[in-house]
């Protein structure tokens, strides 16, 4: 049995015998840009319900991953935000929602320089996308959002 945990600090470790014995797998996640070469950090697993062998984690950095296999191979996910939540279709494996916050809410909380594309002029709000491919792809599904689930 595959099991994959993510510690306080963020390490990513991966069982195949039901948790004898571990392997810190967290240096297989390669950022997609080579802006991002700092290490990865976990923050969240998502574990599709509809097929245990496909999973998402969400990283620090905006840098996010995918897998079909269990976690032997992984795959950069196609978000270039900072994930808020990320949720699988309880029936369908490459269905997911996930949302985000848009930019300027990033820069009233980091801080940006004025007259920059993100310096925080446009609206803070909570955005939700799906994708039915395992995160090749997304649609806006809406904006302003406060609480979802799938239905």
């Amino acid at each position: 049995k595959i099991v994959m945990v993510q510690t306080s600090k963020g390490r990513l470790y991966r069982s195949t015998d039901g948790g004898d014995k571990w392997t810190d797998i967290t240096d297989q996640l390669k950022p997609s840009s080579s802006a991002s070469l700092a290490n990865i950090v976990v923050e969240q697993i998502s574990k599709s319900q509809a097929d245990s062998k496909v999973a998402a984690v969400v990283g620090t950095r905006k840098n996010h991953f995918v897998t079909k296999d269990g976690g032997v191979t992984w795959r950069p996910l196609r978000q270039d935000s900072t994930i808020h939540t990320f949720m699988f279709h309880k029936t369908r494996p490459q269905w997911a929602l996930l949302s985000t916050w848009t930019p300027s809410c990033e820069v009233k909380k980091y801080g940006a320089k004025a007259g920059t594309a993100k310096d925080g002029s446009s609206p803070c709000n909570h955005v939700l996308y799906l994708t039915k491919d395992l995160g090749k792809t997304f649609q806006l599904v809406s904006s302003y959002v406060v609480q979802f689930s799938w239905g």
